[in-house]
């Protein structure tokens, strides 16, 4: 019997970023989260923090879904720090209509080879 490897912060980071580069948000969450996520949001927005890797999936649904339009959007290296990292996001979207610019620094908490938390300031 193989025993899969607990990947390390610097691998979870490098492939988050690697696939979130590449669109591929949900694959990321999927692979990379762990069952117990816990997503933190700053206390000025509208959303609140969620627990579960499930209510994390179906947040990222309702989002892509007010966006009419991404484009240009990138999503930087990654700092890596003991067993978190950090990395800055810009979405360049159209929301209802609206052109708009998001920019945030999100941090992800690792244990265990997945990604135990987020967290967005923006």
């Amino acid at each position: 019997m193989k025993t899969q490897k607990i990947m390390t912060t610097q691998e979870v980071a490098t492939r988050l970023v690697e696939l979130m580069q590449a669109g591929k948000i949900k694959q990321a969450q999927k692979e990379l989260y762990a069952d117990n996520v816990i997503s933190i949001q700053p206390p000025y927005d509208a959303e609140e923090s969620i627990k579960g890797k499930a209510a994390v999936l179906k947040k990222s649904k309702e989002f892509a879904a007010m966006i009419k339009t991404p484009y240009n959007n990138s999503f930087s290296k990654a700092l890596v720090a003991s067993d978190c990292f950090s990395c800055c996001v810009t979405l360049n979207i159209i929301v209802k209509g609206c052109p708009a610019i998001r920019k945030e620094i999100c941090v992800f908490g690792v244990k265990d080879g997945k990604i135990a938390y987020e967290q967005f300031f923006f």
